[in-house]
């Protein structure tokens, strides 16, 4: 009999603080109605989470953003959020050190405003860079197979990851 594979229950809990050497992490998980999701918290960090199943709502302080299979959402540091209840998803959570972001992708980004201005902002000035941003996903096989990739790079935790 084919046993189903038990998805885990995603906590930022387990992302931890990521440190100047840490840039990235990435975790396929669930996130599902608890209380530690429903309480309004921040991070240091940039972090996102891909759907690749379900849907939940994300709120801030004055807007709530309704999630969906192949949406992303990328929030910026210091940005107080929480997940509203009856959330059932599933997908790939994300954050990245904003060292990482200064020191490298910032460059590339400069041909896309919006990515820019939200990203380049929160280093020059943390009101104004948007909260977030929402980003439909046209191409979601090789978003998969990409983060997939990632995320089993990361595990490997060798010198050359």
């Amino acid at each position: 009999m084919y046993k189903r594979k038990e998805i885990p229950l995603f906590s930022w809990d387990n992302f931890g603080e990521l440190s100047r050497d840490i840039s990235i992490r990435v975790s396929y998980g669930e996130i599902a109605p608890r209380p530690g999701y429903m309480r309004t918290h921040y991070h240091s960090y940039y972090c996102g989470f891909y759907v690749t199943e379900g849907e939940y709502e994300v709120e801030f302080e004055n807007e709530i953003v309704p999630m969906s299979k192949n949406y992303c959402i990328l929030i910026r540091p210091q940005v107080s959020h929480r997940v509203k209840r009856g959330a059932s998803a599933r997908g790939y959570a994300l954050a990245v050190n904003q060292e990482l972001l200064l020191d490298t992708f910032l460059l590339h980004m400069a041909q896309n405003k919006v990515f820019s201005d939200f990203f380049y902002n929160q280093f020059i000035d943390k009101t104004g860079s948007p909260y977030y941003i929402r980003l439909f996903d046209r191409e979601p096989e090789e978003t998969a197979q990409v983060l997939r990739g990632i995320t089993k790079e990361l595990k490997m935790q060798d010198g050359l990851t």
